[in-house]
């Protein structure tokens, strides 16, 4: 018995790679494509093992070919099954002897077993489909070893039916469940990759909301000072509108920067003056930063930059409300910049606001986590980390509870030389 399934194992080899491996790496192609690519496996691997049987006398021998007609028979239906038989008993005829014969009704018989489960075979759960093709094994083993003797008086050993029969079963359920094993991977993987679709929408729905409601907000404070304060100077009022207007269009280009599939990195890059970059980002949120009685403070450097300006206005306007937010009840805004070396500025943004903890700050940056609880979304600081990295810099933060936050953005700056 042991000598046989011995034998037999090269069959076994055969058949889980043609029948089960190399499928697997055909999701990727069309309906047709994988259906007939992996009809041609299968009759290979029947091919295979018709050529590397296990040799009785010069009539007759035995190998595992039933194994790859039952399971393409079970999954495929009809059609891949009459291709497999005709496979098996065309290739088999070539070698002749009376085991030509012996194969024509094994064959007819094992295909009728399939033909009269295969459509239940189908909607059974994995563990069924395995005690199903189990009891099918057991039919075949009976099949292969009755058709010589009622054929011509042909019998064998119990050795051979015992380990034919071992290995015939064992195989049928080791390809049944790889096949099944394979079949839930791949629906966990595209579960998976559904949901991680669904999450990229959700992101960049709440990101959409996150900064278009940064302009929102400088629009809203601009009009409520032009309706509180009807004796505004003219000057005055050109200016607000024309920060409200400005802010507008910013708003529109954030649209269309998502409806792009919201790309951090930079593209259209060009020189100018970050100095005046911040005075301008400063003036959008002051404000806001009056309503909440803040006071703001400059320390800057005249310097320049070649990189996206509205990307850099963007991470300029999100970090100055993210500050002005984290002092509810005022305090001081800060912004520094100097250069650290020839080449590159660093340009600090300071708060004296509520401060973060530790394991507060190893999170910043990460898609919806949020200091500001469920008024926040984190999508903000997200793409500032992003945009920063994109533009070649860096970006870091200090805090502490109670005391403050300073975030410290390092970047290149543009030289003539």
């Amino acid at each position: 018995m042991i000598q046989v399934v011995k034998d037999l194992l090269l069959n076994l080899l055969f058949i889980i790679g043609f029948c089960s491996f190399l499928p697997m790496f055909l999701e990727q192609k069309g309906i047709k494509v994988k259906k007939w690519l992996t009809i041609t496996f299968f009759c290979i691997a029947i091919i295979l093992c018709i050529t590397f049987p296990i040799h009785l006398n010069d009539d007759f021998v035995f190998d595992l070919r039933g194994v790859p007609i039952f399971i393409g028979g079970l999954y495929g239906g009809p059609i891949p099954l009459l291709i497999y038989s005709l496979i098996a008993v065309g290739f088999r005829l070539l070698f002749g002897g009376d085991g030509s014969i012996t194969t024509i009704m094994i064959t007819l018989l094992n295909s009728m077993l399939i033909l009269a489960v295969y459509k239940r075979f189908n909607l059974l759960a994995a563990k069924d489909k395995l005690k199903l093709v189990v009891v099918l094994g057991i039919l075949s083993t009976i099949v292969v070893f009755v058709s010589p003797y009622i054929l011509f008086g042909f019998t064998l050993q119990p050795d051979y039916w015992i380990g034919f029969g071992f290995t015939m079963i064992l195989s049928l359920f080791i390809l049944v469940y790889l096949i099944e094993s394979i079949r839930e991977f791949s629906f966990l993987r595209e579960q998976f990759i559904r949901s991680e679709k669904m999450e990229v929408v959700s992101q960049l729905a709440a990101s959409i909301s996150h900064e278009v409601r940064n302009p929102m907000t400088t629009i809203k404070g601009m009009l409520q000072m032009l309706k509180e304060t009807p004796d505004l100077a003219a000057d005055k009022k050109n200016q607000f509108i024309t920060i409200s207007l400005d802010e507008l269009n910013r708003a529109e280009k954030i649209i269309s920067d998502y409806l792009s599939y919201a790309k951090p990195t930079v593209q259209a890059v060009q020189i100018f003056d970050g100095h005046s970059e911040i005075e301008r980002a400063i003036n959008v949120i002051k404000p806001l930063a009056n309503m909440n009685c803040i006071e703001i403070e400059t320390d800057l450097i005249p310097f320049q930059l070649n990189v996206n300006q509205e990307k850099f206005q963007q991470c300029i306007v999100n970090l100055t409300k993210n500050a002005v937010e984290a002092m509810p009840n005022g305090g001081k805004l800060t912004f520094q910049a100097y250069h650290s070396h020839d080449s590159t500025v660093e340009l600090i943004i300071r708060d004296t606001g509520v401060g973060m903890g530790q394991d507060q700050m190893i999170r910043l940056g990460m898609p919806y986590y949020s200091t500001k609880g469920k008024n926040g979304t984190g999508l903000g600081l997200m793409l500032v980390y992003r945009i920063i990295e994109s533009m070649g810099g860096t970006i870091s933060v200090q805090s502490k509870l109670g005391k403050g936050t300073a975030f410290t953005i390092k970047l290149n700056t543009y030289s003539v030389n």
